[in-house]
């Protein structure tokens, strides 16, 4: 038998049937795989509206406003800024540093702290960045910097 005496011999019907049939299979599994890829990436931007909006969208308005505050803090007290590493402060300025502790420094970098730790699923590493490391231990020393 040879391929002119085959071709001649399959029904033209059925050989459209079973052309269509194989376009529909083809097609349903391209829609499939097409939706599985739009499926993967909406997920993805899910993810990182997410991040932003849990994580670091608030991370970076609280660092934000923590570097005005120091800036301010700074201006107003360079003299403890200069003094307090060297832990030469007198009584007034580690009562100052103190209350600027208690009051601004500690609750921003506990804050922070709290949406870090809220939100630790949402960073992609599987380690913690450094950053936040030293940020959770800040958090818990007695002076700000």
């Amino acid at each position: 038998m040879d391929a002119h005496s085959l071709f001649s011999s399959i029904d033209l019907t059925i050989a459209n049937l079973v052309g269509g049939a194989l376009l529909v299979v083809l097609s349903f599994l391209a829609n499939g795989q097409l939706n599985r890829m739009a499926d993967r990436r909406a997920a993805k931007i899910r993810f990182v509206e997410e991040q932003l909006k849990s994580l670091y969208g608030p991370l970076y308005a609280i660092s934000r406003s923590n570097e005005t505050v120091y800036r301010q803090f700074n201006t107003e007290h360079a003299d403890i800024v200069a003094n307090v590493l060297g832990d030469d402060l007198s009584s007034d300025h580690e009562q100052s540093l103190s209350v600027w502790n208690a009051s601004v420094f500690q609750p921003s970098n506990l804050g922070m702290r709290g949406i870090i730790e809220r939100n630790a699923h949402l960073f992609t590493t599987a380690t913690m960045p450094e950053s936040f490391f030293s940020l959770v231990m800040l958090s818990s020393a007695r002076r700000p910097f």
